[in-house]
């Protein structure tokens, strides 16, 4: 991952910045879809997308999670296919269920519907992904690029080629006064933070 290899603050900043950019673009669409308002009365066309969206929001801000994009992608799955991008549609969403198995269920609304060509780009998307994902692991693996035994996860802040002892070191350094975007990470929990090893 990109972020991966950034140093803990300035990755803790990147990924508040996408993350919620993420959920104001997505709160922006589905607000005007669900009212048919124009652009002019967006308080009015928010306040019901917020609230569609509370659960995904309370689940990032308060476990840390990956919700906020997963919500982007399923909402731009949909603007695809409203476009009349079926099979586009179908690859955007297989993304993001490959992130988390949720959006999963709107291939069974799109199979109700008929949606043949965005089923099958579901499919064809989790097929083509998940083989990607699995053979990149596979060589990262056979290169010998892990941090340990057991992990193939780098620490935020590694570098291809750096020395694992001195990524831990360095992101203990930084840990104290980079405590505050830690937050902004998914899947980070009070004791990660404290060991030095975010992932």
């Amino acid at each position: 991952m990109p972020i991966a290899a950034m140093l803990p603050l300035p990755a803790g900043i990147a990924w508040f910045v996408i993350s919620w950019a993420c959920l104001v673009l997505t709160v922006r669409w589905i607000g005007r879809r669900l009212t048919s308002l124009p652009p002019v009365d967006w308080p009015l066309t928010q306040i019901p997308a917020i609230i569609l969206c509370g659960a995904a929001i309370f689940e990032q801000c308060h476990f840390n999670q990956l919700s906020f994009l997963v919500l982007a992608l399923a909402a731009a799955s949909f603007a695809l296919l409203r476009r009349g991008q079926s099979l586009a549609a179908g690859l955007v969403l297989a993304g993001a269920a490959l992130i988390k198995l949720v959006p999963i269920v709107f291939v069974l609304w799109w199979v109700i519907r008929g949606r043949w060509r965005a089923t099958l780009g579901v499919v064809l998307g989790v097929l083509l992904l998940d083989v990607g994902l699995t053979w990149r692991y596979l060589v990262r693996r056979k290169h010998g690029s892990t941090i340990a035994a057991g992990t193939t996860t780098p620490f935020v802040g590694q570098r291809p080629g750096d020395d694992p002892q001195r990524a831990g070191k360095r992101l203990s350094a930084t840990r104290d006064w980079g405590s505050s975007c830690f937050d902004c990470f998914p899947n980070t929990t009070r004791e990660h933070r404290d060991r030095g090893d975010i992932v």
